[in-house]
């Protein structure tokens, strides 16, 4: 029989360490110490590898935290072919495991051997008096050890509570992804998220693509066209790609939907392809805003718009998220580029704050419908002419 303290990196082995953590009680470490003939130097050198140990777990709790904040907020994950969402956890606290596997073989009770087959290991984790193999309480308590043997002991406590810090993180983490693939408007709102994402850092290569007329290939496009029940497709991909698939799809995905309703990055960015009506819209108004001239408030500076007709017309535009009105600015910019000078996005923030100062909320709405009816008008009129003209 050979003893062995491999940890598989599966969820079970944390289950099984989260166990174990709790089961260190000063009983069992006045046992192993009277058993192991541990003197004064062993325990000033296992002091010393403890406060190593307890330093790296620290910074490895850290970093998992740190993936804890976005890792489930993300809907492609590296590695998640080859490992699980525990495996990808586990690697992040290794330094956390050896030191484990370490105390563990410190405490041992039976003399290992090199195993030649796994069917002969035997796990020193179910066999230490540690954590949970057999042994005998001691009858006398601290008082028959030296301090040294309590300060490594409290250490000890120590350590392991800041490692099973790291499991109760990786947990959490688990539960959290099993969730979301239960509830479709988490998984759906983390995908159009990343997708938003992963379409705005691309925007640029997409629309190379579309002006070259690449042919964009995507297996992952192909399914997503193909299936019954494209939601549940995306619940089951969750985690399932890596980033470099997610963007490959989602260039493919932006590349092959705008050539199909016409419209460009910016605005599938903006608007959605499913609101091309709204984007035809937008259009034709910015392409003859001069004839609303009589209306624009404009800056001292000839032919500049001023931050608060910008901010009525992003209203009535209907982009809320204050995060794409920079996109908003730069797409109205090129529209508009020639007649008219947009100034920077700050302008429009000023307008946004100024609101504030309004007597009554029910002022800025009316002043906003208002604005809303001038831009209908015009655009209703001018949709009219080419109506008449085409007939």
């Amino acid at each position: 029989m050979a003893y062995s303290t491999r940890i598989e990196h599966t969820e079970e082995s944390l289950r099984m360490l989260d166990e174990k953590f709790g089961q260190v009680t000063d009983d069992r470490f006045m046992y192993c110490l009277k058993e192991g003939k541990w003197d004064m130097d062993d325990l000033v050198r296992f002091k010393g590898r403890l406060e190593l140990a307890q330093q790296y777990t620290s910074n490895e709790c850290k970093r998992l935290e740190k993936i804890s904040e976005t890792f489930v907020q993300t809907y492609a994950t590296n590695h998640n072919k080859y490992f699980t969402t525990a495996a990808e956890l586990m690697s992040s606290m290794r330094s956390t495991l050896s030191a484990y596997r370490n105390i563990i073989t410190e405490f041992r009770d039976t003399k290992g051997k090199r195993c030649s087959t796994p069917k002969q290991e035997v796990s020193r984790f179910d066999h230490s008096a540690l954590v949970g193999g057999e042994y005998s309480r001691d009858m006398f308590g601290w008082e028959h050890y030296d301090a040294k043997a309590k300060e490594v002991f409290d250490l000890l406590v120590g350590y392991l509570n800041d490692a099973s810090k790291c499991l109760q993180i990786c947990f959490k983490v688990i539960d959290d992804e099993a969730y979301v693939r239960m509830h479709k408007e988490l998984y759906m709102k983390i995908y159009q998220n990343s997708f938003d994402h992963t379409f705005y850092d691309n925007r640029k290569t997409i629309q190379k693509l579309r002006d070259n007329d690449v042919d964009c290939d995507n297996d992952i496009l192909k399914m997503m066209e193909d299936a019954e029940d494209v939601e549940k497709l995306i619940a089951e991909l969750y985690h399932m790609l890596d980033v470099a698939e997610f963007n490959d799809f989602v260039i493919s995905k932006g590349v092959w939907d705008g050539r199909k309703i016409g419209l460009s990055d910016e605005e599938t960015f903006l608007w959605g392809k499913e609101n091309k009506a709204k984007v035809l819209r937008v259009r034709l108004l910015l392409e003859h805003l001069k004839e609303l001239e009589s209306d624009i408030k404009m800056t001292e500076q000839k032919n500049k718009l001023s931050g608060y007709f910008l901010m009525r017309l992003f209203n009535w535009c209907e982009i809320r998220d204050n995060r794409q009105h920079p996109t908003l600015l730069k797409y109205v910019r090129d529209k508009v580029k020639g007649s008219y000078d947009t100034g920077k996005i700050g302008a429009v923030n000023v307008a946004k704050r100024n609101l504030l100062n309004l007597p009554s909320y029910n002022e800025d709405v009316e002043t906003q419908q208002a604005f809303n009816q001038k831009f209908n008008n015009l655009v209703d009129k001018l949709i009219g002419e080419q109506y008449q003209k085409a007939n």
